[in-house]
Protein backbone atom coordinates (compact mmCIF):
# COMPACT_ATOMS: atom_id res chain seq x y z
CA UNK A 1 0.00 0.00 0.00
CA UNK A 2 2.81 2.36 -0.82
CA UNK A 3 1.50 6.30 -1.39
CA UNK A 4 -0.88 5.73 1.02
CA UNK A 5 -0.46 9.05 3.72
CA UNK A 6 -1.92 7.96 7.49
CA UNK A 7 -4.09 9.90 9.07
CA UNK A 8 -2.98 12.83 11.34
CA UNK A 9 -4.19 11.78 14.90
CA UNK A 10 -7.47 13.23 16.49
CA UNK A 11 -6.04 15.59 19.13
CA UNK A 12 -8.54 18.10 21.35
CA UNK A 13 -8.55 21.77 20.72
CA UNK A 14 -6.61 23.47 24.04
CA UNK A 15 -9.17 26.64 23.06
CA UNK A 16 -12.06 25.59 22.09
CA UNK A 17 -11.97 21.32 23.65
CA UNK A 18 -13.49 20.68 20.29
CA UNK A 19 -11.71 17.44 18.48
CA UNK A 20 -9.95 17.55 15.70
CA UNK A 21 -7.09 16.30 13.05
CA UNK A 22 -3.72 17.93 14.01
CA UNK A 23 -0.67 17.82 12.12
CA UNK A 24 0.91 18.21 15.69
CA UNK A 25 -0.68 21.00 16.81
CA UNK A 26 -2.62 21.65 19.96
CA UNK A 27 -5.03 24.19 18.24
CA UNK A 28 -7.57 23.76 16.04
CA UNK A 29 -7.26 26.31 12.70
CA UNK A 30 -10.30 27.88 13.81
CA UNK A 31 -9.01 28.99 16.67
CA UNK A 32 -5.45 29.35 15.33
CA UNK A 33 -6.97 32.06 12.98
CA UNK A 34 -9.10 33.48 15.84
CA UNK A 35 -5.76 34.08 18.48
CA UNK A 36 -4.38 35.49 15.53
CA UNK A 37 -6.95 38.40 15.64
CA UNK A 38 -7.06 37.79 19.37
CA UNK A 39 -3.41 38.98 19.50
CA UNK A 40 -3.37 41.90 17.60
CA UNK A 41 -6.20 43.09 19.82
CA UNK A 42 -4.62 42.40 23.10
CA UNK A 43 -1.17 44.05 21.69
CA UNK A 44 -3.02 47.09 20.96
CA UNK A 45 -4.80 47.51 24.24
CA UNK A 46 -1.39 46.97 26.16
CA UNK A 47 0.26 48.86 24.17
CA UNK A 48 -1.82 52.01 23.55
CA UNK A 49 -4.72 52.26 26.51
CA UNK A 50 -3.93 49.88 29.22
CA UNK A 51 -4.76 50.74 32.55
CA UNK A 52 -5.57 47.31 33.96
CA UNK A 53 -3.05 45.04 33.27
CA UNK A 54 -3.80 41.60 34.71
CA UNK A 55 -5.63 38.59 33.18
CA UNK A 56 -9.35 40.04 34.39
CA UNK A 57 -8.76 43.57 33.09
CA UNK A 58 -7.33 42.43 29.31
CA UNK A 59 -10.04 40.02 29.50
CA UNK A 60 -12.83 42.58 30.35
CA UNK A 61 -11.33 45.51 27.92
CA UNK A 62 -10.79 43.65 25.16
CA UNK A 63 -13.68 40.67 24.95
CA UNK A 64 -10.67 38.20 23.98
CA UNK A 65 -11.67 35.04 26.04
CA UNK A 66 -9.95 34.01 28.99
CA UNK A 67 -8.73 30.72 27.35
CA UNK A 68 -6.91 32.86 24.79
CA UNK A 69 -5.65 35.28 27.23
CA UNK A 70 -4.40 32.36 29.57
CA UNK A 71 -2.53 30.69 25.95
CA UNK A 72 -1.26 33.58 24.65
CA UNK A 73 0.65 34.17 28.31
CA UNK A 74 1.49 30.35 28.43
CA UNK A 75 3.46 31.12 24.87
CA UNK A 76 4.80 34.40 26.20
CA UNK A 77 3.32 36.22 22.99
CA UNK A 78 2.18 38.80 26.09
CA UNK A 79 2.96 39.28 29.49
CA UNK A 80 0.83 40.66 32.82
CA UNK A 81 1.92 42.73 35.37
CA UNK A 82 0.19 41.46 38.13
CA UNK A 83 0.96 37.63 38.48
CA UNK A 84 -0.46 37.09 41.66
CA UNK A 85 -3.93 36.52 40.56
CA UNK A 86 -2.58 32.99 40.96
CA UNK A 87 -3.74 31.83 37.45
CA UNK A 88 -0.38 31.25 35.76
CA UNK A 89 2.34 29.35 37.68
CA UNK A 90 5.84 28.06 37.09
CA UNK A 91 5.31 24.40 36.37
CA UNK A 92 8.43 23.14 38.23
CA UNK A 93 8.02 25.40 41.55
CA UNK A 94 4.35 26.80 41.51
CA UNK A 95 5.29 30.64 41.94
CA UNK A 96 2.66 32.62 40.45
CA UNK A 97 4.64 33.94 36.88
CA UNK A 98 3.82 36.91 34.44
CA UNK A 99 4.12 34.93 31.18
CA UNK A 100 5.82 31.01 30.11
CA UNK A 101 5.54 28.09 31.70
CA UNK A 102 8.72 28.61 33.80
CA UNK A 103 10.04 31.31 35.95
CA UNK A 104 13.35 32.67 35.64
CA UNK A 105 14.79 31.15 39.04
CA UNK A 106 13.67 27.45 37.41
CA UNK A 107 14.57 28.41 34.08
CA UNK A 108 17.95 29.29 35.05
CA UNK A 109 18.80 26.29 37.57
CA UNK A 110 17.48 24.18 34.02
CA UNK A 111 20.07 25.71 31.78
CA UNK A 112 22.58 25.08 34.88
CA UNK A 113 22.03 22.14 35.16
CA UNK A 114 21.89 21.76 31.60
CA UNK A 115 25.22 23.12 30.75
CA UNK A 116 26.58 20.66 33.73
CA UNK A 117 25.71 17.28 32.28
CA UNK A 118 26.64 18.01 28.77
CA UNK A 119 30.30 17.25 27.62
CA UNK A 120 31.92 19.85 25.86
CA UNK A 121 31.72 19.53 21.54
CA UNK A 122 34.47 17.87 20.72
CA UNK A 123 34.32 19.33 16.61
CA UNK A 124 37.58 17.99 15.84
CA UNK A 125 41.71 18.90 16.02
CA UNK A 126 42.48 22.32 14.82
CA UNK A 127 45.03 22.30 12.05
CA UNK A 128 46.22 26.20 11.19
CA UNK A 129 42.65 28.05 10.52
CA UNK A 130 40.86 24.57 9.21
CA UNK A 131 38.55 22.35 10.97
CA UNK A 132 39.46 18.70 10.83
CA UNK A 133 36.66 16.71 11.72
CA UNK A 134 37.31 13.90 14.21
CA UNK A 135 35.62 11.07 12.47
CA UNK A 136 36.81 8.20 10.83
CA UNK A 137 37.60 7.84 7.27
CA UNK A 138 34.81 6.95 5.09
CA UNK A 139 35.87 3.94 2.20
CA UNK A 140 33.69 4.81 -0.56
CA UNK A 141 32.38 1.65 -2.36
CA UNK A 142 32.27 1.38 -5.75
CA UNK A 143 28.99 2.06 -7.66
CA UNK A 144 28.72 -1.02 -10.74
CA UNK A 145 25.97 0.86 -13.26
CA UNK A 146 26.89 -1.78 -16.17
CA UNK A 147 28.16 1.12 -18.36
CA UNK A 148 31.34 0.79 -19.90
CA UNK A 149 31.39 -2.90 -19.74
CA UNK A 150 31.78 -4.75 -23.28
CA UNK A 151 28.80 -6.40 -24.86
CA UNK A 152 29.70 -10.16 -25.69
CA UNK A 153 29.62 -10.97 -28.92
CA UNK A 154 27.01 -14.33 -29.59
Amino acid sequence: MAGIVPEAPVTQCKICRRPFRGGGGKICADCLDQVERDLTVVRDYLDNEAHDRTIRGIVDNTRVSRATVLHLLREGRISVEDPSGGTLRCSLCGKPINTGKVCEECKNKFVEKIDNLSPPLNIGKKKGMRLVPALPPVRMAKMHTGRGQRKKDK
